[in-house]
């Protein structure tokens, strides 16, 4: 026999013995019952907060479409139905041009058109970086060509050979020195001015679209 369930005597009337439900037993049901209707309140106040914060990322107008009674639901699956309940209404009956635009998902147009402002202010941000650190690439290369050659303990010392170098080379030797630097500067220029010229017009054409 379950434990706090005890029988009561026989009815004498049917011959059939019912089980006596004891307080213990009530109680626990109780406690049950409550513990899952509070379960369901919580999961509808996490829901409710849900679509709040959802609203909240939006235009203005369209946060007060996520605050419907049907919080199970999306914020634009809300729009589309109150937008099919005033379809559905006699034409004499139509809404405020306000309450209209409050119920219709028109303002999300406004909503992408400032996304898409933004993605291409960022892309011309962009553009204008990678154009400028080629420009400074090119100043730098034009100002100081032996710098990006030497090694990195010399890089701050040396803008020319020393004068110690310079007697233990002759002259030949030192012209020709100096032809194939100013032969490898020349290519790097080229090099140099060839990307800054692709990204600039790589930069005109995504403009223009």
């Amino acid at each position: 026999m379950p434990c706090g369930v005890s029988r009561s005597a026989e009815d004498h009337g049917s011959g059939f013995t019912a089980p006596h439900i004891s307080t213990y037993d009530r109680a626990g049901e109780r406690l049950h019952t409550y513990a899952h209707v509070q379960k369901k309140r919580l999961q509808q106040i996490r829901q409710a907060q849900s679509a709040v914060d959802a609203a909240r990322l939006f235009h203005p107008h369209i946060s007060e479409l996520a605050r419907s009674p049907c919080l199970t639901r999306a914020p634009l699956y809300a729009a589309s139905k109150k937008t099919a309940s005033t379809s559905s209404e006699a034409a004499g009956a139509s809404p405020s041009p306000f309450a209209a635009a409050q119920m219709s998902p028109a303002h999300w147009d406004s909503f992408l058109s400032r996304s898409a402002a933004h993605e291409r202010h960022r892309s011309a941000r962009l553009r204008e970086l990678k154009l400028q650190t080629a420009e400074d690439a090119v100043r730098e290369c034009t100002f100081r060509p032996r710098v990006g050659r030497l090694p990195e303990e010399a890089v701050d010392q040396a803008d020319a050979p020393s004068p110690r170098v310079l007697d233990q080379l002759g002259n030949d030797a030192v012209a020709q020195q100096w032809m194939r630097d100013l032969e490898i500067f020349n290519r790097e220029m080229e090099l140099l001015k060839e990307e800054l010229t692709s990204l600039r017009q790589v930069g005109q054409t995504r403009h223009t679209e």
